[in-house]
């Protein structure tokens, strides 16, 4: 994912700032699920997945005419468990 930014500080064009970054995010996840017939026009599903999320943000520095500002990389990861049951008519 790429990033970019074009910033006035303070509504003022004395400092503008710029910055240009990239972010990389990965996702993936599975499912399953039992559906159960409870009568003829009731059934129960169950289910259990698993989902995975990774972001990491690489390095960048926002200049403007003073100078600059320097934000260093970042990585962030997500894993969670839904667990649940359905139940249609």
């Amino acid at each position: 994912m790429g990033n970019r930014a074009n910033t006035l500080i303070g509504n003022s064009s004395y400092l503008p700032d710029h910055a240009k970054w990239n972010d990389d995010v990965f996702t993936f996840g599975l499912k399953a699920d039992w559906n159960i017939k409870v009568t003829d026009k009731t059934t129960l599903t169950l289910f259990i997945g698993i989902d995975y999320i990774h972001r990491a943000q690489r390095s960048f520095t926002e200049t403007y005419s003073n100078g600059n500002r320097q934000y260093k990389d970042e990585n962030m990861q997500t894993w969670s468990v839904p667990v649940g049951i359905t139940v249609k008519k």
